[in-house]
């Protein structure tokens, strides 16, 4: 904008390019900043949080169960043990962490 102000100022000096590029600007703004945009930038957002999700979900179960210690999980057969019940817990708090962050998102 100062170049193409600068040229016009040599063109033409009563011309304000600031005023004749005013319009534009507001309605580039409304296009890419205004509450439509803001919006659609919030739902893409989203959207490609929750096509992340699995894979979040599948790390978040791995780190769980190398914090544990334990053994990867097989369908409740370790249920009775100390190290699966921990697992289980530190495997909900990172859900749970996920969903306030996804929700902290919209």
């Amino acid at each position: 904008m100062l170049v193409a102000e600068g040229v016009g100022r040599t063109l033409d000096p009563t011309v304000n390019m600031w005023s004749l590029a005013r319009p534009l600007i507001e309605e580039w703004v409304l296009v890419n900043r205004g509450p439509e945009a803001r919006l659609r930038d919030m739902v893409t957002d989203t959207v490609s949080t929750l096509e992340q999700l699995p894979q979040l979900l599948g790390r978040a179960e791995a780190v769980a169960e190398a914090l544990s210690g334990a053994q990867p999980m097989n369908n409740g057969a370790d249920e009775g043990t100390t190290g699966g019940m921990r697992s289980d817990w530190i495997l909900y708090g990172l859900i749970a962490i996920i969903a306030v962050l996804l929700i902290a998102n919209l």
